[in-house]
């Protein structure tokens, strides 16, 4: 028989985000730091469906000793059993909710750390939802693990049809990687995240493959010989690939000295129009004043909201100001309106409500995305709480609400509407900076 060598073979393993992807982008990182410690996780739409094979593999280590790299020594976690969450949020982009992470045994944890000689530690999860069933499924494993039970591998076709099922919440999928390190002696932190909308995340996996192909007809051939699939490609491979679908991508480092909207935004703060970026780009207190029109909801329900917070009265054109004066968590925000005042408090989102701003109006406060769109900053609900218990999502309020430069002029536009309620108030105008 000829060797490979002798007959010019190659064979690369493990050809798939996992972890192809997973590799080029701690390669990316490394540029820049000694990577020490890595999470990652996949998060698959619910509509994605999931293969019976795929959950032979899944259900047959629920329960069962992982080996990985732990605290800088071979360890093992328990499959399934060990959780996290995570919010994936490409700057400038509609994040995902945040996601309920579990161990997976995947090739990264054996193949990546021998690339990465300070490397201590390494983690990867997946976040299938709906988040009901997953933690069904981490029951499971858990209970296996500590009773010692038997695979639950004959279970797998009913979690195959259960989970092909029961299908709800948004088409959207994504995939995160998360580094620990040192840069100079500091210590740093940099994440890499990933947006697949409605049906382009299940072919993703299969991209490795593609870019594999796709060099090889360019002459690019890789070296002769069997080994995992990790260097086989860059993160430049990935972008050409995803650059014809609805696939998003971006990095995102420490920013906690940055100012409130700088560090929730991370690069697209960048991408502002000069405007909207010059009244988000101070830390200190400014004011910026104009005028706007507004508009009251009719409704006795809106009526009684717009009295309780303080909402402006109906006006085709009055003098607005806006004061924005820095506070421990954020910036509280105070808006004038002919006399008539309202304030809110702005911060950055921790926990489920991370790479989200938080906005308190007294007892509530409202989550919102910032989403750069078509030379606007949209600021999108996504979640809201009274006395911080949520509150259900199906009654969030929600509006057109967004800022834009017109011929070279700040300008705004909030739009509140609620179920049952109706429109609360929407105001629009322009403002300028205080001198």
């Amino acid at each position: 028989m000829p060797t490979q060598q002798a007959a010019g073979i190659f064979a690369l393993s493990g050809v798939s985000s996992f972890p192809v992807l997973t590799a080029a982008v701690l390669r990316h990182m490394a540029k820049d730091m000694d990577i020490v410690k890595v999470q990652g996780g996949i998060a698959p739409s619910p509509y994605a469906g999931i293969g019976l094979n795929v959950m032979r593999a899944v259900v047959g280590y629920a329960g069962a000793p992982v080996k990985l790299l732990r605290d800088g020594a071979q360890s093992h976690g328990v499959g399934l059993a060990e959780s996290m969450r995570y919010t994936i949020a490409v700057p400038g982009r509609l994040p995902l909710n945040n996601i309920h992470f579990s161990l997976v045994d995947v090739p990264d944890l054996q193949v990546i750390p021998p690339d990465h000689p300070k490397m201590t530690d390494i983690w990867m999860g997946a976040g299938p939802v709906p988040e009901i069933l997953h933690r069904i499924l981490n029951l499971l494993a858990k209970a296996r693990s500590t009773l010692r039970l038997p695979s639950l591998v004959p279970f797998s076709r009913l979690f195959y049809i259960v989970l092909n099922t029961m299908k709800f919440g948004e088409h959207r999928g994504g995939m995160f990687v998360r580094a620990e390190g040192l840069s100079d002696g500091r210590s740093v932190e940099h994440s890499w995240h990933l947006l697949a909308e409605a049906d382009d995340g299940p072919y993703i996996p299969s991209m490795a493959i593609e870019a594999i192909i796709r060099k090889l007809l360019d002459g690019q051939r890789p070296a002769i010989g069997a080994r995992p699939g990790t260097h086989a490609l860059e993160l430049a491979d990935y972008d050409t690939l995803f650059a014809g679908r609805s696939i998003f991508t971006g990095f995102r480092q420490d920013q906690t000295n940055a100012p409130l909207y700088q560090r929730i935004l991370g690069t697209a703060f960048d991408t502002l129009p000069s405007t909207v970026k010059a009244l988000h780009a101070s830390e200190k207190e400014r004011r910026w004043s104009g005028r706007a029109q507004v508009i009251r909801g009719d409704g006795l329900l809106a009526k009684i909201v717009c009295a309780l917070i303080g909402f402006p009265k109906s006006a085709d054109s009055v003098a607005v100001t806006v004061s924005l004066t820095p506070d421990t968590d954020g910036e509280v925000w105070t808006r004038d309106f002919g006399g008539r005042r309202f304030r809110s408090v702005q911060s950055c989102g921790t926990g489920r409500n991370q790479y989200l701003l938080v906005e308190r109006f007294g007892i509530i406060a409202v989550s919102l995305a910032l989403v750069v769109e078509d030379d606007r900053l949209f600021l999108r609900p996504r979640r809201w709480s009274l006395l911080g218990l949520p509150l259900p999502n199906f009654l969030l309020p929600a509006g057109n609400s967004f800022e834009a430069e017109v011929d070279g002029c700040f300008r705004f536009n909030v739009e509140i509407r609620a179920p049952v309620v109706g429109l609360i108030v929407a105001y629009q105008g322009q403002l300028s900076e205080d001198r």
